[in-house]
């Protein structure tokens, strides 16, 4: 994950300084820290499995943020990794574990125009006018009413409750927190790159536009795209499908979820929250071949990817202990 613009930066992006508690740069929340904490809790435990029985492994990857295809997915389609449970060491805070995540959609849309000078555009076809004009479009498609399936209810609550907590405490205004939380159970559209022309004076005869859409659970990512495609229907645009996955999530029955969730109360005193976040990771790629996969790491999520990320020290160190508590007591088949 690139820093962005260093000058806005209070300290250099990839110092990893530890000050006043805080270990300090670009990763540190997202996710050096849980590489840290799911290292040590993996060194703590190895030497007691032989005695309890099961296999620990460490699985670590550096495409995550790209979505995980020739990581961890490549893994599993080729039965290099496997397993009963999962924990991943991403950001969810010493309070809760992230138990889904919605889907993804990513669309790349192509127009093409009639270059011309810009003096007489009528003489042209603009393709970035093209491009603009159906986003508004797009954005009317997905918004639709979705049903939060009913064994996730509960779930969603709580994730409501906790994203408004933890936003608040991070100052974030009252309005931005209501928009922010309806995003959970809603499908959510980012125009995120446009790229078009090539001269101020030409009228532009190419654009492309990359769309990421969010898919909450209750529909899916064939159902969305449909829609799309038929708002399209007609236009002078290609449409490209870059990359899918479905929404997915495990409950708070599950053992894994039980055995983590006894373990952060017996050494941190805390009650875990399961949380069901609007961001993909590589949760999806185990929870959808039927491996229980949860998130449980030191650091908040509102600053991962921002400007002066940092993980608390201390953090590190107890979602250390907490995993490694919850990897003796599970292969102990103690859920």
């Amino acid at each position: 994950m690139p820093p962005g613009d260093a000058e806005r930066w209070d300290f250099p992006p990839f110092c990893g300084e530890l000050k006043n508690g805080k270990i300090l740069g670009r990763g540190a929340t997202d996710m050096k820290g849980g590489v840290a904490s799911v290292s040590g809790a993996f060194t703590a435990s190895a030497g007691l499995v032989e005695e309890v029985g099961g296999t620990l492994t460490l699985m670590l990857v550096a495409d995550e943020e790209v979505g995980g295809r020739y990581g961890t997915e490549w893994l599993l389609e080729r039965g290099k990794v496997s397993g009963d449970a999962c924990i991943i060491g991403e950001p969810s805070g010493l309070k809760s574990a992230i138990v889904g995540e919605k889907g993804l959609c990513r669309i790349i849309l192509k127009a093409r125009g009639v270059p011309a000078h810009s003096s007489i555009p009528t003489l042209g076809e603009n393709a970035i006018e093209k491009v603009t004009e159906v986003m508004p479009v797009i954005r009317r498609a997905c918004e639709v009413s979705v049903e939060t399936p009913e064994e996730l209810k509960g779930v969603m609550r709580e994730s409501r409750e906790f994203l408004m907590e933890m936003l608040r405490g991070e100052g974030v205004e009252e309005g931005r927190i209501e928009r922010a939380v309806t995003t959970l159970n809603r499908v959510t559209v980012n125009f995120g790159v446009i790229r078009g022309g090539v001269k101020v004076n030409i009228v532009p005869d190419e654009c492309t536009l990359h769309i990421d859409i969010r898919i909450p659970p209750g529909t899916t990512t064939k159902e969305t795209l449909k829609r799309i495609k038929e708002a399209v229907e007609g236009r002078d645009l290609e449409l490209k499908v870059t990359h899918t996955s479905e929404p997915n999530y495990v409950t708070p029955e599950t053992d894994i979820f039980k055995v983590l969730r006894r373990n952060a109360e017996e050494i941190l005193g805390v009650r875990l929250r399961p949380y069901y976040m609007p961001a993909a990771s590589d949760a999806k790629h185990f929870r959808l071949r039927g491996i229980p996969a949860i998130h449980y790491g030191p650091g908040c999520l509102t600053k991962a990817h921002a400007y002066n990320e940092y993980v608390e020290a201390d953090d590190v160190v107890k979602a250390a202990r907490v995993i490694a508590a919850t990897t003796i007591e599970y292969l102990s088949g103690g859920a």
